[in-house]
């Protein structure tokens, strides 16, 4: 009944069966993206950042140093700073990774397509 793909011989409702890969794949990374961006800055300001908790994460006094080149910044600032970066790396991540697929891992042993 349905057309076979003329790369694996299966078929899922006439598409390849990679999409509903793609599209599971696509609906976690935006479900993960929007739902991390609604509380990051939220508990940022109103728990992470709070004296007596903020002094036990690693890596944020330095961090927070690097980003006040400026001058000091209010918790607000801070977390919306962050925030800033998170999305932006959302988006430029992805950049990198591919470049780093199609440079060093190859199509092959990227998708594990043993077929190909």
């Amino acid at each position: 009944m349905h057309e076979e793909s003329s790369i694996t011989g299966k078929t899922l409702r006439g598409h390849p069966p990679g999409l509903a890969i793609l599209s599971v794949t696509e609906l976690a990374e935006r479900f993960s993206y929007y739902g991390m961006t609604a509380l990051l800055a939220l508990y940022m300001v109103k728990q992470l950042l709070l004296p007596g908790h903020a002094e036990h994460v690693i890596g944020l006094a330095t961090l927070r140093h690097a980003f006040e080149f400026r001058g000091p910044m209010s918790d607000q600032a801070f977390a919306s700073l962050i925030y800033g970066w998170y999305g932006g790396l959302v988006y430029f991540t992805p950049l990198l990774g591919g470049w780093i697929a199609d440079r060093f891992i190859g199509t092959k042993r990227g998708l594990r397509l043993e077929h190909c």
